[in-house]
């Protein structure tokens, strides 16, 4: 289902060894019936933390990248 050409790269991800990539992970999601973010939890929740702080600073969060030249 996750099209794989063995179970070695399953155990890799099993054991922390790796990641999934992004196809993967959609993959995975899709499999086990849950949003891609749930994968991930304790990722999620730090993002979740880290963007709560910077709202809290009131910095401006600037989403246009500057470019140097």
């Amino acid at each position: 289902m996750l099209g794989l050409a063995d179970t070695s790269t399953l155990s890799r991800w099993e054991h922390g060894i790796s990641n999934p990539g992004i196809v993967q992970v959609f993959r995975l999601a899709r499999l086990y019936r849950t949003l891609p973010h749930v994968l991930y939890d304790e990722l999620w929740i730090e993002l979740e933390t880290e963007f709560s702080l910077l709202a809290q600073s009131h910095e401006p969060f600037n989403t246009k990248p500057q470019l140097s030249m």
